[in-house]
């Protein structure tokens, strides 16, 4: 995908495993800020409500978003704004 392919409503990638319904990912942003991403693979589950990252990506995911946010951490796993 290309930096034009993200300004589009629908972004489409292409399935990297026959298995899951998984892509391959180079990184991620939240705003203008590009987090770190230790995984080469994502695989997504529409039917939970769950995301399961690597500790250290899902730390710099809840620092970037909830920058401004007066918020807690409940065991490191959950946030409360």
């Amino acid at each position: 995908m290309t930096e034009q392919d993200l300004q589009n409503e629908i972004n489409w990638a292409p399935v990297s495993s026959y298995y899951y319904w998984s892509t391959d990912i180079q990184s991620a942003k939240v705003g203008e800020f590009r987090l770190p991403v230790s995984v080469n693979q994502v695989i997504y589950d529409s039917g939970a409500s769950l995301c399961y990252l690597p500790t250290r990506d899902f730390k710099a995911l809840i620092e970037e978003v909830t920058r401004d946010q007066k918020c807690i951490s409940i065991d490191g796993t959950e946030v409360i704004c």
